[in-house]
């Protein structure tokens, strides 16, 4: 009898963290984070961003930064670009699994520009 119940219990619990697993609070996060920095007479600028590998297709969730609209891209193209700051028209895009990039457009008399993209 003690078996039985330890059992059930066992399955309940298995049956529960199943449940939980699926509920898509529990999905995956991916932040991507870009950084233009404006180089001295247009010269030496930089785009800094580490490449975020994604495994499965995903949704933009929120926007944040200091910047005058971002792009998306794989490295080898442009996915996306937006062109007002933290534009809120991105939200519920949707990525495809692959590796991706997000850089900031620089806003007039700008130095830095920001970027991050919530993803999930």
């Amino acid at each position: 009898m003690k078996f039985v119940k330890i059992s059930l219990f066992v399955f309940s619990l298995l049956a529960v963290i199943l449940f939980l697993s699926q509920n898509e609070s529990f999905a995956q996060t991916y932040t991507l984070v870009g950084k233009q920095i404006k180089g001295a007479d247009g010269q030496n600028a930089q785009l800094i961003c580490t490449a975020v590998k994604i495994t499965k297709q995903v949704k933009i969730t929120s926007v944040t930064g200091s910047n005058a609209g971002f792009w998306i891209t794989n490295g080898n193209y442009t996915i996306k670009q937006y062109w007002s700051p933290n534009d809120r028209t991105a939200i519920g895009f949707v990525i495809n699994s692959g590796t991706y990039f997000v850089y900031p457009n620089l806003q007039n008399n700008q130095s830095t520009a920001t970027v991050t993209l919530t993803l999930k």
